[in-house]
């Protein structure tokens, strides 16, 4: 195996690793049960690192268990500057 194809499976392993946190549903549900108690009806969770999670395992089965629970679940793109340069991050937008 190439050393780019090394690097590949480890930042995939790393991405899917860091999803399976940051995507924890009841964890997000509470948040935006917090949001909902505003009088609000969507909320936002703002990631902090440019990874691509919603093509991992965790964003799946995070959209799927939020839809079966009646919620809309989005994912916008943003762009911020780090390490000298831009990276594409992500937003999750959950609504209700």
């Amino acid at each position: 195996m190439k050393k780019g194809d090394k690097f590949r499976k480890l930042s995939a392993t790393a991405r899917e690793h860091y999803a399976v946190t940051a995507l924890d549903a009841e964890a997000i549900l509470a948040e935006a049960a917090k949001t909902a108690a505003l009088g609000e009806q969507v909320h936002a969770v703002i990631f902090d690192r440019p990874v691509d999670l919603p093509r991992t395992e965790a964003a799946k089965t995070l959209k799927a268990t939020l839809s079966e629970h009646g919620f809309d679940v989005e994912w916008q793109k943003r762009t911020i500057l780090t390490g000298g340069f831009e990276k594409t991050a992500w937003t999750l937008v959950v609504r209700w």
